[in-house]
Protein backbone atom coordinates (compact mmCIF):
# COMPACT_ATOMS: atom_id res chain seq x y z
CA UNK A 1 0.00 0.00 0.00
CA UNK A 2 3.19 2.28 0.88
CA UNK A 3 4.21 1.51 -2.57
CA UNK A 4 1.19 2.39 -4.49
CA UNK A 5 0.59 5.89 -2.73
CA UNK A 6 4.28 6.54 -2.75
CA UNK A 7 3.77 6.16 -6.78
CA UNK A 8 0.43 8.13 -6.81
CA UNK A 9 0.87 11.89 -8.05
CA UNK A 10 -0.95 13.30 -5.11
CA UNK A 11 -2.21 16.31 -6.43
CA UNK A 12 -3.90 14.72 -9.71
CA UNK A 13 -5.49 12.28 -7.74
CA UNK A 14 -7.01 15.54 -5.37
CA UNK A 15 -8.23 17.26 -8.76
CA UNK A 16 -9.87 13.89 -9.61
CA UNK A 17 -11.71 13.79 -5.57
CA UNK A 18 -12.40 17.42 -5.99
CA UNK A 19 -14.28 16.89 -9.49
CA UNK A 20 -16.12 13.83 -7.99
CA UNK A 21 -17.19 15.94 -5.36
CA UNK A 22 -18.51 18.37 -7.23
CA UNK A 23 -20.11 16.18 -9.67
CA UNK A 24 -21.70 14.44 -6.39
CA UNK A 25 -22.89 17.36 -5.34
CA UNK A 26 -24.39 19.11 -8.13
CA UNK A 27 -25.99 15.55 -9.13
CA UNK A 28 -27.39 15.67 -5.29
CA UNK A 29 -28.54 19.19 -5.28
CA UNK A 30 -31.18 18.06 -7.96
CA UNK A 31 -33.36 15.79 -5.53
CA UNK A 32 -35.92 17.41 -4.06
CA UNK A 33 -35.91 17.49 0.10
CA UNK A 34 -31.93 16.43 -0.24
CA UNK A 35 -29.56 18.07 2.48
CA UNK A 36 -26.23 18.08 2.04
CA UNK A 37 -24.26 18.79 5.19
CA UNK A 38 -20.71 20.43 5.54
CA UNK A 39 -18.70 23.61 3.84
CA UNK A 40 -19.53 22.60 0.49
CA UNK A 41 -17.18 24.73 -1.68
CA UNK A 42 -14.62 23.67 0.42
CA UNK A 43 -15.58 20.05 -0.70
CA UNK A 44 -15.35 20.96 -4.19
CA UNK A 45 -12.38 22.60 -4.36
CA UNK A 46 -10.52 19.84 -1.92
CA UNK A 47 -12.61 16.54 -2.33
CA UNK A 48 -13.82 15.02 0.65
CA UNK A 49 -16.45 12.71 1.96
CA UNK A 50 -19.85 14.12 1.04
CA UNK A 51 -22.53 13.54 3.69
CA UNK A 52 -26.53 14.05 2.85
CA UNK A 53 -29.61 13.10 3.69
CA UNK A 54 -33.30 13.01 1.93
CA UNK A 55 -36.35 13.75 3.65
CA UNK A 56 -38.44 11.08 4.01
CA UNK A 57 -35.56 8.60 3.50
CA UNK A 58 -33.89 6.66 6.61
CA UNK A 59 -30.11 6.77 5.36
CA UNK A 60 -29.44 2.94 5.77
CA UNK A 61 -32.85 3.05 3.23
CA UNK A 62 -31.05 5.41 0.82
CA UNK A 63 -27.91 2.95 1.02
CA UNK A 64 -29.63 0.04 0.01
CA UNK A 65 -31.50 1.74 -2.79
CA UNK A 66 -27.65 3.25 -4.17
CA UNK A 67 -26.63 -0.20 -3.71
CA UNK A 68 -29.06 -1.76 -6.01
CA UNK A 69 -27.43 0.57 -8.51
CA UNK A 70 -23.84 -0.71 -8.07
CA UNK A 71 -23.42 2.75 -5.89
CA UNK A 72 -21.78 1.67 -2.82
CA UNK A 73 -21.94 4.32 0.03
CA UNK A 74 -21.68 4.03 4.07
CA UNK A 75 -24.86 5.40 5.88
CA UNK A 76 -24.85 5.73 9.87
CA UNK A 77 -24.77 8.06 12.65
CA UNK A 78 -20.67 7.81 12.50
CA UNK A 79 -20.63 8.24 16.16
CA UNK A 80 -21.85 11.49 15.72
CA UNK A 81 -25.35 10.74 17.90
CA UNK A 82 -25.25 14.54 19.30
CA UNK A 83 -24.83 16.51 16.09
CA UNK A 84 -27.20 14.45 14.26
CA UNK A 85 -29.57 15.15 16.91
CA UNK A 86 -29.10 18.41 17.09
CA UNK A 87 -29.42 18.72 13.31
CA UNK A 88 -32.98 16.87 13.95
CA UNK A 89 -31.60 13.68 11.39
CA UNK A 90 -30.94 10.21 12.53
CA UNK A 91 -27.53 10.26 10.43
CA UNK A 92 -27.06 10.55 6.93
CA UNK A 93 -25.22 8.46 3.96
CA UNK A 94 -21.41 9.59 2.56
Amino acid sequence: AITALEATDRKAQQELEAQMCYATIEGLKKIPGCRIFGPQEELTTRGHLVSFTIDGFHPHDIAAFLDTKNIYVRAGDFCLQPMWRTLGVSGAVR
